[in-house]
């Protein structure tokens, strides 16, 4: 690894925590597989596209109460999941 110096800095913590993020991030992607096309849409329309409630009813054909009630439904399904998995105690 000495040939790497040159290029990525000594900063253990740093790259433990990319190491974590892209865990983190591959879990929440399999999750994803877990529930509906519709639940995983909505999810991520508002968590890494940052639609806003109204925005993603009025694309889903769906009302914001039943927008947010999803939300709060695959939140929740994530936390138990990410539980399981090791990654929350």
């Amino acid at each position: 690894m000495e040939e790497l110096d040159e290029c990525i800095p000594d900063n253990r913590s740093n790259v433990q925590e990319v190491i974590e993020e892209r865990e983190l991030g591959r879990l929440v992607n399999s999750f994803l597989y877990t529930i509906s096309k519709e639940d995983a849409a909505v999810f991520v329309g508002r968590c890494y596209y940052g639609f806003s409630i109204h925005e993603l009813a009025r694309r889903w054909g769906l009302t914001e109460r039943q927008v947010k009630y999803r939300l709060s439904i695959t939140r929740r399904k994530l936390k138990q999941y990410l539980i399981r998995k090791g990654v929350i105690l």
